[in-house]
């Protein structure tokens, strides 16, 4: 509004239109990626209805204005029509910010519950798999040293020495070979 400078007005203008191409752009791809729900309406319908009266108003009756010089109706189409509008618009966009902040935290709750539960999972698989070692170890422990035990008494005995005794008093396959070697 301030501006006199046909050079002035003429770079203004383009960057206005840009803009308005631009926003149009970023309709479409918000209308083709967002979710259902009350941001995508907001979003796609609620904000669009009054930045395209905005941009109708400013391309009809302002942009021709301050090209023409006419800035009294300039100024009378930026403060009865297009403030509003932006206003509006912009109404429209403080609901979408305080709807997605709550969205993010909602969605921050649940990354930090699923993140939790992953972590907590991949202690009792941890715990699960020690638990399985330590079992493996005994049970290993458990036939080994019998074996051991059997096979140092098997080489005893082809030196000569049969007076060495196992004294195993197991029920299994290993206590009944012991029993027959004492």
């Amino acid at each position: 509004l301030d501006e006199r400078s046909p050079a002035q007005i003429n770079r203004s203008v383009r960057d206005l239109r840009t803009l308005g191409a631009a926003y149009i752009a970023r309709h479409e791809y918000w209308s083709e990626h967002l979710p259902p729900g009350e941001i995508r309406k907001k979003m796609v319908h609620d904000s669009y209805i009054p930045a395209m009266q905005f941009f109708d108003d400013l391309n009809a009756e302002f942009i021709p204005a301050m090209e023409r010089g006419d800035y009294e109706a300039a100024e009378r189409v930026a403060y009865e029509s297009l403030k509003g509008h932006f206003q509006q618009h912009r109404d429209v966009i403080d609901d979408i910010v305080v709807l997605a902040a709550e969205q993010n935290r909602i969605n921050e709750e649940t990354a930090k519950q699923k993140e939790t539960d992953l972590y907590l999972g991949m202690v009792v698989i941890t715990i699960i798999l020690l638990a399985i070692l330590v079992c493996i170890g005994f049970i290993i422990l458990h036939l080994l040293r019998p074996i051991r035990q059997t096979t140092t008494m098997i080489q005893e005995m082809s030196r000569g020495n049969i007076r060495r005794r196992l004294h195993f008093t197991r029920s299994d396959e290993i206590g009944q070979m012991a029993d027959s070697m004492d």
